[in-house]
């Protein structure tokens, strides 16, 4: 399997996008990044998220999220 195909946990995305997981929750329940509850945490699709902060979602980040 590609790792761009698997559901990455908020701290594997976090680390990638180089932002706190509160940061991304905050994302996440805003709407502004696509995610599923699995149990009690959340997960996200790398491809679905690029597509989303490509498209003008925001995450926080000092430069811009680039």
């Amino acid at each position: 399997m590609d790792t761009n195909d698997k559901l990455l946990t908020t701290a594997e995305l976090a680390r990638r996008l180089d932002v706190s997981q509160d940061k991304l929750r905050a994302l996440a329940k805003d709407g502004e990044i696509p995610s599923v509850l699995v149990g009690v945490g959340r997960r996200f699709f790398w491809p679905d998220v690029l597509m989303a902060l490509r498209a003008g979602g925001h995450t926080g980040r000092k430069d811009g999220g680039k």
